[in-house]
């Protein structure tokens, strides 16, 4: 098995693009088209593509776990269908919380809820790619769950 790390010292690889813009774009049940969106990033020559689960980081443990597993096992299927290797980077991003206003306690919670969302992940992404936190006291409790839940997985961060 061909490993991020060993790909990107070759070459550029291209992530692939918005899923947001792209779901409101297609009809259909949320599952098909986010795996259609993954199908159309691959042809149009993307390298690696995201789940679908930027927001899947809030809610009950069995909820963040349910969807985690729902499109990081979805990526994993449309990558390991692709002619070509294609890399699958697990999504995760901020909350609604900005944690450097809040106290301590909601610190751990969301810590939590990130090694929960990681844990969920980590059986079917290549790397996790935190995107657009704007709070660093938010990017610190999920880059600690990634180093706890899933440190032999490389991170990016956007």
């Amino acid at each position: 098995m061909k490993l991020i790390k060993d790909a990107i010292k070759q070459r550029v690889l291209v992530l692939d693009g918005a899923m947001g813009t792209m779901l409101q774009r297609l009809s259909g049940l949320e599952y098909e088209k986010v795996e259609k969106i993954h199908q159309l990033y691959i042809e149009a020559g993307a390298d690696i593509i995201s789940t679908h689960t930027f927001v899947a980081n809030q809610g009950t443990p069995q909820t963040i776990t349910e969807q985690n597993t729902l499109y990081g096992k979805l990526a994993r299927q449309v990558a390991n269908a692709a002619t070509k290797k294609v890399f699958v980077a697990g999504s995760i991003g901020p909350t609604n919380k900005t944690l450097t206003m809040s106290n301590k306690g909601e610190f751990e919670e969301l810590f939590q809820n990130y090694c929960t969302q990681i844990t969920a992940l980590s059986s079917y992404v290549d790397v996790l790619l935190f995107e657009t936190f704007f709070d660093t006291l938010n990017l610190k409790a999920a880059l600690l769950a990634a180093q706890i839940a899933a440190p032999a997985i490389p991170v990016m961060v956007s």
